[in-house]
């Protein structure tokens, strides 16, 4: 068998094993499918005490909320419990068995360190994504039953999304889990990368490129352009950004919504549409296509992984 195969097998044959695996499953499953049937169950209630006849089984006439509604919904809390769940079943990948010895005994066979890495971020990422597109493709299943129109295209496209969203946080902590050489070490940079994109990313983002406005006279259309790709440059954005594109008509639309969120205040909606107008005006650049922003979201998986291998590599065991 391959060596990075065989890697992955037993890396996630181990993790099945564990309680923690049973319960990830039970937290995505339930969180995504009931989440649907209350969705679905409150556009019926809002239906009735509209004192209108819900639509036909499937039909998502007269206004009634669809699929693509459920999504805008839930991707506030995929953009959140997905990572936390990655980071969480993956700090400890390489920097486990180091502190306990058994790395050494895994690399005293046909196994090299490479291996060892892509073999990590391939179980891992495994154990993360089965129950998170398992439970979305599950909760898929309610709508045929409800008056909720179901969009499979675009809830099979949210899936995939969400399990290259998850990869993307495997591939983030395996690498800092092969750089560190305690788990302490792995713990605190696996929280401070999540707290540092959740937090303060966006938040540092409209000082630089103010800054930057005013060292190199850019114009208002420059400005509002660096401000997107740099919040695109983060994976939660890039992420939001192509939901977005998914339950939307719009590029621009989908591509400024990465500066307020999918889901939106009366405020921030006023601004997220006039940020879409000025984009559409001025016309979409190459980096703000939807395959640009797929390319950044698949650059966290590449870059973070060659870092933690590079230091790994070196390390001295």
């Amino acid at each position: 068998m391959n060596p990075v195969l065989a890697v992955a097998r037993k890396d996630f044959e181990d993790a099945v094993r564990s309680r923690g695996v049973l319960l990830v499953s039970v937290l995505f499953v339930g969180l995504f499918v009931f989440g649907a049937y209350f969705f679905a169950d409150q556009v019926s209630q809002a239906a009735t005490q509209a004192g209108n006849a819900p639509p036909a089984q499937g039909g998502g006439g007269g206004g009634t909320p669809d699929s693509d509604t459920f999504l805008r919904v839930l991707s506030s809390a995929v953009t959140l419990l997905v990572p936390v769940v990655a980071l969480v079943a993956s700090y400890s990948a390489i920097v486990g068995e180091r502190t306990s010895g058994t790395l050494k005994l895994l690399l005293s066979l046909p196994h090299s360190r490479r291996d060892v890495v892509v073999g990590k971020l391939l179980g891992r990422g495994a154990v993360v994504c089965l129950p998170a597109v398992g439970g979305l493709l599950l909760s898929m299943l309610v709508f045929p039953l409800t008056d909720v129109a179901l969009k499979p295209v675009t809830f099979l496209g949210f899936a995939l999304l969400t399990g290259v969203l998850a990869i993307t946080f495997v591939a983030l902590s395996v690498g800092v889990s092969a750089a560190a050489s305690t788990d302490r070490r792995a713990v605190v940079g696996t929280v401070g990368a999540y707290i540092g994109l959740l937090v303060f990313w966006n938040q540092a983002v409209d000082p630089l490129v103010s800054r930057l406005a005013e060292t190199l006279d850019w114009g208002q259309a420059t400005v509002l352009k660096a401000s997107i790709t740099l919040k695109l440059l983060n994976p939660l954005g890039a992420y939001n950004s192509l939901v977005a594109s998914l339950v939307t008509d719009s590029t621009a639309a989908a591509r400024a919504a990465v500066t307020g969120g999918i889901q939106l205040s009366r405020q921030s909606g006023f601004l997220q549409r006039l940020y879409a107008q000025q984009l559409s005006q001025e016309g979409i650049p190459f980096y703000l296509t939807d395959a640009a922003v797929v390319v950044y979201l698949l650059l966290w998986i590449v870059v973070p992984l060659v870092i933690g291998y590079g230091l790994f590599r070196s390390a001295d065991l």
